[in-house]
C-alpha cells in the first residue's frame, strides 16, 4: 500500500511528553519527539493566594526552561484591549515580581521573552473582589502584616483569626479585621520560615503566606586540638565547645563530620542550615539554597522572600474541596 503522510501540531506549553504513540489496526509504535529545548513556561503567584480586584497586589513570577531549572526573562503585562498595563523581568533564579491594581471583570496577560528571543504569552490569575488575602511587608526586622480584600460592599463585623506558626508549632494566635495590620518583629521568631495563615469566622481557612525568619541565632562552634601537628596516624583529641550568641554553653545532641581538605571540599550550595531551615519546608526543586544566606544584603533578602512567594505559594479552595470537585492530576 502507499505510504500516507500525517500532520499534527505539538504546541509545548500543553504537550508535556516527548513520545507519541501511533495506533493502526493491531500495529503500534512509540515515536520519540525533538521538542526545542529553549522554551519555557512562566507561573504566575499572587501573594497571599488570592488576587484581589481594586487593591495594590503584588504578583511574583517563576520563569523555568524544559530542563526544569531557572531562565532568564523579561515581559510585559497586558489587559483584554491590548493595553500595557506594567513591565517585569527576573531578577533572580528566574524569579521576580511586579505590583499592580487589577481590575474587576478584566482579564489579563503576559507577554513574556526570553533572554534567547523566545516569545510565549501567558494569562493571568482572575481578580476577585469576595475574598481576602494576606500582605506582609519587612522593614528593618518588622513584619508588618495585613488583612485586604477585594469587596466592594461592606465587609463582615466578625473577626478573622491570624495564626502563625513555625515546623508546625503554633507561636501566636490574633484577630484582625479587613484593613487592618499586625507589627511584630522577626527576632520574635527563630530562624526558618514562618507560616502565616488566615482563617476566617467560620473556620476556613482563606489565605497562607510564608516569610523567612533569619536572625543571628545559630551556634559558635569552637575546636581546639590537642596538639599542632600530628604525625601519621597519631590519635587527634579535639575540644568542642558551643555557645549560642551571647556566649552561654549549649548542650544536646550533635554530629561531627571529619574529612580531609584534599580528598573533599567544603559544600556551598547544600548546607545542614538550608536543608533543615529552608529546603524542607518548600516543594519543589531549589537551585542553589546555600547562595540565600551567603550575605544579608538587599539582593540576598528579596530573593529570599521571592522564594517564599513562588515555591511557598499556598492557595486553599475550600469551596471544591467540600463539594469534592477534584481535579485530576
Amino acid at each position: 500500500s502507499k505510504g500516507k503522510q500525517i500532520l499534527f501540531k505539538v504546541l509545548p506549553d500543553k504537550y508535556k511528553r516527548k513520545v507519541v504513540k501511533l495506533e493502526a489496526g493491531n500495529y503500534e509504535r512509540f515515536f520519540p519527539l525533538s521538542l526545542p529545548t529553549n522554551d519555557y513556561h512562566v507561573d504566575f503567584f499572587p501573594e497571599g493566594g488570592n488576587l484581589l480586584a481594586g487593591v495594590l497586589s503584588k504578583m511574583a513570577f517563576k520563569a523555568l526552561n524544559q530542563l526544569g531549572l531557572s531562565e532568564k526573562i523579561s515581559g510585559v503585562v497586558r489587559d483584554e484591549t491590548g493595553k500595557r498595563v506594567c513591565c517585569f523581568e527576573t531578577t533572580h533564579a528566574g524569579m521576580g515580581c511586579f505590583n499592580w491594581i487589577p481590575e474587576a471583570g478584566k482579564k489579563y496577560y503576559a507577554e513574556c521573552i526570553s533572554s534567547a528571543g523566545v516569545t510565549r504569552t501567558f494569562d493571568l490569575p482572575v481578580a476577585q473582589t469576595e475574598t481576602y488575602s494576606l500582605r506582609i511587608v519587612e522593614n528593618r526586622g518588622v513584619l508588618a502584616i495585613s488583612l485586604l480584600t477585594g469587596k466592594t460592599e461592606s465587609v463582615t463585623d466578625k473577626p478573622f483569626t491570624l495564626i502563625l506558626h513555625e515546623r508546625g508549632v503554633p507561636l501566636l494566635t490574633h484577630e484582625m479585621f479587613p484593613s487592618t495590620s499586625l507589627r511584630i518583629e522577626k527576632k520574635a521568631f527563630s530562624s526558618g520560615v514562618l507560616h502565616c495563615v488566615l482563617v476566617s469566622p467560620v473556620g476556613k481557612i482563606v489565605s497562607e503566606r510564608l516569610v523567612f525568619v533569619k536572625n543571628d541565632d545559630q551556634i559558635n562552634v569552637q575546636v581546639t586540638p590537642d596538639k599542632g601537628a600530628y604525625k601519621q596516624r597519631e590519635k587527634v583529641c579535639l575540644s568542642v565547645l558551643l555557645q549560642d550568641t551571647v556566649g552561654h554553653p549549649i548542650s544536646g545532641n550533635f554530629s561531627v563530620s571529619v574529612t580531609d581538605n584534599a580528598d573533599m571540599l567544603p559544600d556551598s550550595s547544600y548546607t545542614i542550615y538550608s536543608s533543615l531551615l529552608l529546603s524542607s519546608d518548600l516543594r519543589g526543586y531549589i537551585e542553589n539554597p546555600g547562595w540565600y544566606f551567603q550575605s544579608d544584603d538587599r539582593q540576598h533578602q528579596e530573593g529570599l522572600d521571592l522564594l517564599m512567594l513562588t515555591q511557598g505559594w499556598r492557595r486553599y479552595c475550600m469551596e471544591e474541596a467540600l463539594m469534592a470537585d477534584y481535579v485530576e492530576p
